[in-house]
């Protein structure tokens, strides 16, 4: 949330639920989304280029964004 919307939940349950519902609303398109994993996948999967844990915690929570999202269109 921190990342993406610049803000920060309190211990507050309530709170956190409620950022992550602003997180989430973002307009990124859906299509650059899986452009760019591919992209990684490819760059990272078949070379010895390395990244680092940041990058790669990013990727993977827009990867699992994506899924949630196609399975809501389901």
């Amino acid at each position: 949330m921190i990342f993406s919307i610049g803000k920060r939940a309190s211990r507050d349950h309530r709170e956190a639920i409620m950022l992550q519902v602003e997180a989430s609303q973002s307009k990124e398109n859906k299509k650059e989304v899986v452009a760019e994993a591919l992209k990684k996948r490819g760059e990272f999967g078949y070379t010895e280029k390395e990244t680092n844990e940041r990058d790669a915690n990013l990727l993977l929570i827009r990867a699992r964004r994506f899924l949630d999202w196609v399975k809501s269109k389901l």
